[in-house]
């Protein structure tokens, strides 16, 4: 029996001294400027790894001397694979957007890069590619008039992405709303400023968010016109101006018998009548005066 243990205790001792890093737990990470969409780039942090609690000795001095093979994954299959001084990075391509990529990273005791000198590798998590991040070329929106409808479209670098609001956008308290198409439509019923959050998705997953300040006018209020008199016209002038003074009520006229109708009676007609009556008074005068002395 304990020559039964010894043995196997050997045996262990034997693997633990010629495989020993296969035992590691080391997950491969990816800087943090890493950008898992359409022309984003995955780069392994190295230093990253120099500093993990979980590397061993081997890993680390093959890690400084370069003696490490860069092995990149697409959806499970080999795609890219190097040792040189770019093979930690991998560009995304179209052809990539909605697929997984992972890295392996075998470690080898020297530069001959034999497998009977790998003495260790380890493996990233795998990543899902998304389509490039839109972005909104929109800078600013025109002003808006409260009762004036208003209609504005956000351009975008993607122009299938799909638009919408989120936390602490103001559009529906200004009678406002966001289309999935990345217009603001309405007729705004306040004024004020507006705050405008939007979250933009493009096809293949990628993200983004933009704010926005839009300034609600109050309604036009339209000028009043005010009547203006017109000055008095001068003999010669052509046309006339209606008069600001209410005409002052005329009393009738007698018409005299004979005379045309709506002329007024001449003064000297009235003197020509009065002359004739005193002359008549005298003649009837007279002829009582004769007739009484022939008497």
């Amino acid at each position: 029996m304990k020559k039964m243990l010894s043995l196997f205790v050997c045996i262990l001792l034997i693997l633990s001294l010629t495989i020993p890093a296969f035992a590691t737990e080391l997950t491969v990470p990816f800087t943090a400027e890493s950008r898992p969409e359409v022309g984003g780039t995955l780069t392994v942090d190295k230093n990253a790894m120099l500093d993990s609690g979980s590397i061993t000795s081997e890993m680390y001095n093959a890690l400084l001397e370069g003696n490490v093979i860069y092995s990149w994954y697409k959806n499970g299959m080999l795609t890219q694979e190097g040792m040189g001084a770019d093979a930690h990075s991998y560009k995304v391509t179209l052809s990539d957007q909605g697929s997984t990529i992972y890295v392996t990273v075998s470690f080898y005791e020297d530069s001959s890069f034999q497998e009977s000198k790998k003495c260790a590798e380890a493996c990233s998590n795998e990543v899902a590619i998304f389509g490039a991040t839109p972005e909104v070329i929109t800078k600013s929106l025109p002003d808006a008039t409260v009762g004036q409808d208003y209609a504005v479209k956000l351009e975008c670098s993607d122009p299938d992405a799909v638009f919408s609001e989120f936390m602490g956008c103001q559009l529906s308290e200004f009678g406002l709303y966001l289309t999935q198409h990345g217009e603001i439509e309405g007729t705004p019923t306040k004024a004020g400023n507006c705050h405008i959050n939007v979250v933009v998705v493009s096809e293949g997953g990628g993200e983004n968010s933009f704010s926005f300040d839009l300034t609600v006018k109050a309604e036009a209020v339209p000028p009043q016109t005010t009547p203006t008199t017109a000055p008095n016209t001068d003999p010669g002038t052509t046309g006339s101006a209606p008069s600001d003074t209410t005409p002052e009520p005329t009393q009738p006229q007698t018409q005299m018998p004979g005379a045309p109708e709506n002329d007024a009676f001449p003064w000297w007609g009235y003197a020509v009548i009065i002359l004739g009556g005193i002359a008549a008074g005298i003649g009837v005068a007279f002829m009582l005066i004769k007739q009484k002395k022939k008497s």
